[in-house]
């Protein structure tokens, strides 16, 4: 009984470690503007290859025509020249949209990974497996 235990105890730890992965990819995800579901869902699925591959992904960025440098999608004046730019506000508006529903779908990954895992653990606590 003991070692029952004390395997699903190793494997609440292992699964919050990556719920972990998939929270902290999810974090990076967003912060590059890639989407915070996008992040999360690679991190779930991938563990630690997910959060490399959100690091070296590029940014959501966009390039500056006059100096080729990475400005945000709804920059006005590039921030290294000063120059003006045209806004991209449609794909703003969608990436806006985009990024809540991805988020939505991350937030509920982990949501029903947790209630399994608490389940399984109640369940097995209790002797029903």
């Amino acid at each position: 009984m003991v070692t029952m235990a004390l395997a699903w105890f190793a494997f609440g730890v292992l699964t919050g470690l990556w719920l972990s992965f998939g929270a902290l990819t999810g974090h990076i995800a967003q912060h590059k503007n890639i989407g915070f579901g996008v992040g999360c869902l690679l991190g779930l699925l991938l563990g630690p290859i997910g959060t490399v591959l959100v690091l070296v992904m590029r940014s959501g960025l966009r390039k500056c025509p006059h100096c080729d440098e990475e400005v945000k999608p709804r920059a006005t004046i590039c921030k290294h020249c000063g120059r003006e730019l045209t806004p991209m506000v449609e794909r703003v508006a969608a990436d806006k949209s985009a990024g809540r529903v991805e988020r939505t779908i991350g937030f509920v990954l982990i949501g029903i990974l947790l209630v399994t895992i608490i389940g399984l653990s109640i369940a097995t606590y209790a002797g029903y497996l």
